[in-house]
Parts: C-alpha cells; structure tokens; sequence
C-alpha cells in the first residue's frame, strides 16, 4: 500500500486509523506513506509544527519504527501529490488529501477530484516512481 498526501492531521491519522494500519503491518502488509507540502508561501511549515501535525507524525513514526522492515516513512518536503495505491489491484491520483481530511457533512460541499486506474502497467510505474523516493522498498 502506497499513500502520498501534501498535509496530515490527526482528523484523519488517529486512533483508529493507526489501529487499523497497526493490524495490516501485523498481517505483513508492506505500507509506504510520504507526506509534506515544503514552506512556499511561508505558512506550510507553521501547519507542520501544529499540533495536529506533529501529533499525526507522531503516531506514525510511532509505528514506522516498530515495523520498520515493512513500513517506510518520509517527509517528502514539498510534495502536493494525493495518491492512494493499493497491490496490483488499483492506484488512485486526484485532489483528495487522504492523511488530513475525512470529509464532514457539516461543511459545504467540499469538491475533490480523483481517477481511479486498475490497469496493472500504470501501477507498476506509479509504484516505481513513489518508493523509490524513499532509497529503498
């Protein structure tokens, strides 16, 4: 499983999130998570040192660190992708930030974009370029 997302947040990387991602590491499921958005614009970098942040971070090198064989982790520094990879079965490339926003039916519709692809080739390409971002996989 492959996630990259610009932003994290505790709205999404909590207690529940990291149990269940806790339970696919126990099973052996090998995860990559990249994350960071940079400082352009000035105000990124205040984001990453919020608590909701570094609470988010927290609990995930909180795991990375216990499964460290299986589970890579990097700040990528400045990187606006949101893309979910799961086997050979699909990746998933849009707008969606999936490690800082859940969705609320409080808010107003909020519009994301995504495309979901299956075929096995795009994968497999998606999955090169993501990990080897991290020096190993």
């Amino acid at each position: 499983m492959v996630i990259v997302s610009a932003f994290l947040s505790v709205g999404v990387v909590n207690d529940d999130f990291l149990k269940k991602l806790e339970a696919a590491l126990a099973r052996g499921v090998k995860v990559w998570i990249a994350y960071g958005m940079g400082n352009q614009g000035g105000g990124d970098r205040d984001r990453e040192r919020s608590p909701d942040w570094t609470q988010a971070k927290s609990g995930l090198e909180r795991l990375r660190k216990k499964y460290q064989d299986i589970f890579q982790l990097k700040d990528m520094g400045n990187t606006h992708e949101k893309i979910l990879l799961c086997d050979n079965d699909y990746v998933v490339s849009g707008s969606f930030n999936w490690l800082s926003f859940r969705g609320d039916k409080g808010r107003r519709i909020r519009y994301e974009d995504a495309l979901q692809v299956s075929e096995p080739a795009i994968i497999d390409h998606y999955f090169t370029e993501i990990t080897k971002r991290f020096g190993k996989t």
